[in-house]
């Protein structure tokens, strides 16, 4: 299930995943949030917040997440993800260097840290 952030301002949308995400989260949530973001600005920035609660995603939301990204490919200013979970850390350390804009990885203890960090 996604939640989304709200004490964010309007060019950054975040994101906190509980359980497994799924396409619908995708079509319902996450998609129309960020397609809202590039409709009025040219870059966006993102925060996913991916607690102890986080289940993994199914077939179909990482296909999702996958076509968003490489749709907008060139529009990411900043990317922020917040976890414990190591699998993660490290999977997103590696694709994030392949990502034009800035990626940055916080702890779980940082997540208002690294809301500051993506709206800046």
């Amino acid at each position: 299930m996604i939640e989304r952030i709200m004490d964010l301002p309007e060019h950054v949308a975040g994101f906190t995943a509980r359980g497994k995400v799924t396409t619908e989260d995708y079509d319902n949530t996450i998609i129309p949030t960020v397609e809202e973001i590039f409709r009025r600005h040219d870059k966006a920035r993102i925060l996913f917040h991916l607690g102890d609660d986080f289940a993994g995603y199914d077939v179909g939301a990482a296909w999702d997440d996958t076509r968003l990204g490489v749709r907008h490919w060139s529009g990411w200013e900043k990317v922020a993800l917040v976890t414990d979970h190591d699998w993660l850390r490290h999977g997103f350390r590696a694709l994030g260097f392949f990502m034009p804009g800035e990626v940055r990885i916080f702890a779980q203890d940082e997540l208002e840290h690294a809301k500051r960090w993506v709206a800046e």
